[in-house]
């Protein structure tokens, strides 16, 4: 983002630092061992800036704000979407072909009749590790309308 590179997983206090904020009663919210929370995050200038997946990994309850941010997802209606690049360099102003130019054909596509959005996913890394990472992008006539990349179990 703006040349800042968001990394995940990644503790909520970087994030911070970057000017990016839970909602009051978000940062008090509390997860259980190993829930998962998926909250807005704000800007300073008030408005959402993207949605962050929160997982506690302690053994004992603890404020969002003190777990562990696992995902990003960020959409045309986030405050500066048209910022956010993936690490390789692509956003919300690269087609469906560039995606695919890069990161190869998706493991997983489904199409859906309602919207006629396609939602293209891409799991990412070792397949033998513990937790492996996803990237998401929905696509409406070609275009992204949402990214999300995120750690899963």
């Amino acid at each position: 983002v703006e040349g800042q590179r968001l990394n995940i997983p990644s503790d909520y206090d970087t994030y911070e630092d970057l000017g990016y904020y839970l909602g009051r009663s978000d940062r008090f919210e509390t997860l259980g061992p190993d829930d998962i929370g998926f909250y807005q995050m704000w800007n300073d200038d008030g408005n959402c800036a993207m949605w962050c997946w929160f997982v506690n990994n302690a053994n004992s309850e603890h404020y969002a704000s003190e777990c562990d941010i696992i995902g990003v997802d960020v959409d045309i209606f986030c405050d500066g979407y048209e910022r956010y690049q993936t690490a390789e360099g692509l956003g919300f102003f690269d087609t469906k072909d560039d995606f695919i130019d890069v990161y190869g054909r998706p493991d997983d596509t489904y199409f859906n009749e309602d919207d006629d959005s396609e939602l293209l996913c891409w799991y990412l890394g070792d397949g033998n590790d513990p937790v492996w990472q996803v990237m998401e992008v929905t696509f409406m006539d070609g275009q992204p309308y949402d990214i999300d990349i995120d750690y899963r179990k």
